[in-house]
């Protein structure tokens, strides 16, 4: 066992695991982040690597329960729960359509095949819990009615206004295996006449 730790802390392992052109992104990272939990005696505290948290993040948006299982087990290093959402509380989630999410989706399609580039554009309503929760970063309400950016539609100022319906707008590949929400629209009660502003 002393042997085979040794060796795992040899920066050669690393530089081999670096160069092997056979392994993904993702795999490499996961072999450098098991290396690196070898070396510590305390987990609290550790650092990890930006790749491995974002795919810790992903993750745990996929299967939380899979997710703390994987952890309690000790089959991989994963960062807290805890740490997870204080990561997912940074992403600024806005009622509306993502102007950065479509410049982004651009570079995705410009890497695809031409076939792999067509989608349809759905939409669905669906009812929603009414909550109202307080963002304590700039102390506004969640929870409320919001059209996004639309100049038609003003974002609800009082708590009465709570948000009972959800408008999703989304993209499905037709030649390839993905969907994507775009943008999301809450309103109080069904959206009405929306569709004529978007």
């Amino acid at each position: 066992m002393t042997a085979y730790k040794k060796k795992a802390e040899s920066p050669l392992v690393l530089k081999t695991i670096h160069e092997n052109t056979k392994l993904t992104l993702e795999e490499k990272t996961t072999l450098e982040e098991l290396i690196k939990a070898s070396k510590v005696k305390n987990s609290k505290g550790r650092r990890y690597s930006q790749h491995w948290l974002l795919l810790c993040l992903l993750m745990h948006i996929r299967s939380p329960g899979g997710y703390k299982f994987i952890r309690n087990m000790n089959i991989l290093p994963l960062p807290t729960p805890k740490t997870i959402r204080s990561y997912l509380r940074l992403v600024d989630t806005k009622c509306g359509f993502d102007k950065n999410f479509f410049q982004l989706l651009k570079k995705k399609l410009e890497k695809k095949r031409p076939f792999q580039r067509h989608a349809v554009l759905l939409f669905d309503e669906m009812q929603v819990r009414e909550s109202v929760e307080v963002e304590s970063r700039n102390l506004t309400y969640i929870g409320l009615a919001d059209f996004g950016d639309d100049e038609h539609k003003k974002k609800a100022t009082t708590i009465n206004e709570k948000a009972s319906h959800a408008l999703v707008f989304m993209i499905q590949a037709i030649g390839d295996s993905y969907t994507q929400p775009i943008g999301v629209f809450a309103s109080k009660g069904p959206v009405d006449g929306m569709l004529d502003h978007v």
